[in-house]
């Protein structure tokens, strides 16, 4: 369908439900590495990028069970590994890959994050926050033996970074406040 033509003086009446947010959805997927357990997600779309987050996880060790509109992730037997480029390469989303295994393991690698490419989308927001925290950058990896509450302020509103940063300080001793923040998330 490409458009919907409503013809005035009646009123619409019926029900629709929603799908579930492509981009509420894919942070909770890569946040849910933090957890040594399981998770389960309600309302999960099944669109592609959804399917790429899943496989990226999956490579890493996690288990992943689908049933209709919910998604049972278990973490527990996660181990590090460099995330495979040719996935992360495909959707933007799995920069929120760096936060999770960064927060999890003390260790990311700064991969070739793909996605959309209407303009420059540096993660050096993703990184300062990362830093804050108490990451060291070597090479193309975010090395911290442990992440530690901080203040994080970035320096103008970004999704991606402020999720990232939220997903940290999850995994992250201490407090954490973060300034200069994005609404969306």
């Amino acid at each position: 369908m490409q458009k919907i033509i409503v013809s005035g003086g009646k009123p619409l009446v019926g029900s629709i439900r929603a799908s579930g947010s492509k981009n509420a959805i894919l942070p909770l997927i890569f946040a849910s590495l933090l957890v040594k357990g399981q998770i389960l997600l309600h309302n999960v779309p099944r669109i592609g990028d959804v399917d790429v987050a899943l496989e990226i996880i999956c490579r890493l060790g996690a288990r992943v069970s689908r049933r209709g509109d919910r998604l049972l992730i278990d973490a527990t037997d996660l181990a590090y590994a460099s995330p495979p480029a040719e996935l992360v390469s495909k959707i933007r989303a799995s920069t929120y890959l760096m936060g999770a295994t960064l927060a999890r393991f003390g260790i990311a690698e700064q991969g070739i994050f793909g996605g959309c490419n209407f303009s420059s989308r540096p993660i050096d927001f993703h990184i300062k926050a990362a830093e804050a925290l108490g990451a060291k950058t070597v090479g193309n990896k975010l090395i911290a033996e442990k992440l530690l509450g901080a203040k994080i302020h970035l320096p103008k509103p970004s999704v991606g970074a402020t999720i990232n940063a939220a997903i940290m300080a999850a995994g992250a001793c201490g407090e954490t406040e973060i300034t200069g923040f994005a609404k969306e998330p």
